[in-house]
């Protein structure tokens, strides 16, 4: 799931930061098993838009996973979440998420507006 949001910027001449609040299914990332964590590394890219499609802010990066079964039992069943800030040069219309798990090969991808 993604939740977007924009924070307020105390001056006004300058857009606020995006805040892309994601949760990950983890049943599709290839885990390993390494002295009893399940351990995985997932690659993200956020890109805002404008009302152009034009990109306006981006990041990216790794999520490093190393759960226990119980923390893994619990993301099974809610989703990992993961928050990302993105600071834009403009107002976002669009913000896209990309994740992919290169030990799976698989990607998943999401849109939503800002609000």
């Amino acid at each position: 799931s993604l939740k977007v949001s924009q924070a307020k910027s105390p001056n006004k001449a300058v857009q606020g930061d995006v805040i892309a609040e994601m949760k990950i299914d983890p049943s599709r990332i290839a885990f390993s098993e390494v002295d009893g964590r399940r351990v995985a590394a997932v690659e993200f890219r956020v890109y805002c838009g404008d009302g152009r499609e034009k990109i306006v802010g981006q990041t990216q990066g790794v999520m490093r996973l190393n759960l226990t079964e119980a923390s893994y039992a619990k993301y099974s069943r809610d989703g990992i979440p993961y928050t990302a800030r993105i600071q834009v040069k403009a107002k976002p219309k669009t913000v896209k998420v990309i994740v992919y798990d290169p030990a799976a090969d698989l990607a998943g991808s999401m849109v939503a507006s800002v609000r």
